[in-house]
């Protein structure tokens, strides 16, 4: 797909491709020290030739352990069925304590980024007016298997997040400010992006200095993840750029409702069929030649409509005990759509030569809502929240963010409002622009 709507980005990555295949090579022939992480393997491994999938692929997970919120929302199930409505109401406010905004307004700018009420402690914050349905349907349910459940939920919610790469409840983020030339000594704009991760070994994130001899002395400057040709935040000598995680809720759960035969499921009064695929993943065994893996069979199970079906993320048992609670819970996420322009936006922004150029470009940044900051040679700065973001038009107080949705119908995406709708705030009137996860 992307060869075909985007022929330049593909050659691009097709050659980072070649270039990481080519050393590979040498490296094999001795040319190069062999890697020491290889040797985890086996003293004699090589990974395989890399390709464009495997970059569009690794591009797809940074999104996903930034923007996919089913471990969250598993969690609030689990919360709210232990705790019951009223303790979970007062624990899980979906209200700040102090009074704040989506990003500090400027002169005339009120209207635009409205202040979110605070919710004092002890007062009742903005959850449903009444118990909701999935909190309900527990209520009478011995206590002994309602624990059960909602251990399982628990576990559930702590692979997920495993899958995102984060401990669960860990908080992920980061920090950018850009300042106007207006508003510095030198006329020049003043720029800072700080990515707050884990603490892993090795680092993910590598520096990167590029340039083009002859052509640009200063290049492209930033920090790179090994398996993608692009820097994620840096700069070149017309612009600064840089991403913090955005939370946004573009994701959903959904109860499923399976017929007899578990091979389908209902909608809209209507019978869909399961989409199921068997991968198989090669394991080393302990201790064992990695030219003798065992193999796991691994069934996946998608609901065409909303996405995959997580119960399988669980030993066989408790899957089966979720099942059997009539939890058979589906996860809709804006960026399980593998027809991605990523990739293309992100290329995009390196030949940018404004704050509105690079914000043009962000338009096709389609997998996940991301807080962008920018800055320019010409001293301007700006912000945008770009990114694609479910229509959600139900009423949240019968369909809140952390329950599980009904999976039969009365719950969908209207749309998915692209990038281009996305909040804007480009050359802000106050001169400057402060961004921590807003």
């Amino acid at each position: 797909w992307v060869a075909e709507q985007h022929p330049a980005v593909h050659a691009e990555l097709a050659s980072y491709a070649a270039g990481t295949n080519a050393w590979l090579q040498e490296a094999q022939s001795g040319k190069h020290p062999r890697p020491e992480e290889l040797d985890r393997v086996g003293t004699d491994w090589w990974p395989e030739p890399w390709t464009v999938t495997d970059t569009l692929a690794v591009a797809k997970l940074i999104i996903l352990a930034n923007g996919f919120g089913a471990d969250q929302e598993v969690l609030g199930a689990a919360a709210s069925m232990l705790l019951g409505e009223e303790t979970f109401r007062d624990v899980f406010r979906f209200q700040p304590m102090m009074s704040t905004y989506a990003t500090e307004p400027g002169p005339g700018d009120e209207s635009r980024f409205p202040k979110v009420p605070s919710a004092a402690p002890g007062k009742p914050d903005a959850t449903p007016r009444s118990a909701h349905a999935f909190t309900a349907r527990f209520a009478g349910m011995a206590t002994e298997r309602r624990a059960a459940i909602g251990g399982a939920l628990i576990e559930l919610a702590h692979r997920l997040s495993a899958l995102r790469g984060v401990g669960l409840g860990v908080a992920t983020g980061s920090n950018s400010y850009a300042i106007a030339g207006s508003k510095t000594e030198s006329g020049k704009a003043l720029f800072c992006n700080e990515f707050h991760q884990p603490i892993v070994a090795p680092n993910r994130f590598m520096a990167v200095h590029m340039t083009v001899d002859g052509e640009d002395p200063v290049g492209l400057f930033g920090f790179a993840i090994p398996g993608l040709p692009y820097v994620l935040g840096g700069h070149t000598g017309a612009m600064g750029f840089g991403i913090t995680t955005s939370f946004g809720d573009v994701s959903d759960l959904y109860a499923e409702k399976l017929n007899e035969a578990g091979d389908a499921v209902q909608f809209n009064g209507k019978s869909v069929p399961i989409e199921r695929r068997v991968e198989v993943i090669k394991v080393k065994p302990a201790g064992g030649d990695w030219k003798s893996p065992t193999e796991d069979t691994v069934t996946v199970e998608v609901v065409p409509h909303h996405g995959p079906i997580i119960n399988g993320l669980l030993p066989p048992q408790l899957g089966l005990l979720l099942s059997s609670a009539g939890l058979v819970l589906s996860a809709r996420w804006v960026g399980f759509d593998p027809k991605t322009s990523d990739a293309p936006a992100i290329s995009a922004i390196w030949g940018a030569q404004s704050i509105d150029e690079a914000r043009a470009a962000l338009n096709l940044f389609d997998s996940g809502p991301m807080n962008w900051t920018l800055a320019d040679g010409k001293g301007d700065v700006g912000y945008t929240l770009a990114g694609p973001w479910p229509v959600r038009d139900w009423d949240l107080y019968d369909g809140p963010p952390w329950a599980p949705l009904d999976g039969e119908g009365g719950f969908e995406w209207t749309r998915i409002a692209p990038p281009s709708e996305a909040l804007d705030d480009l050359r802000p009137a106050k001169g400057y622009h402060v961004d921590a996860n807003g």
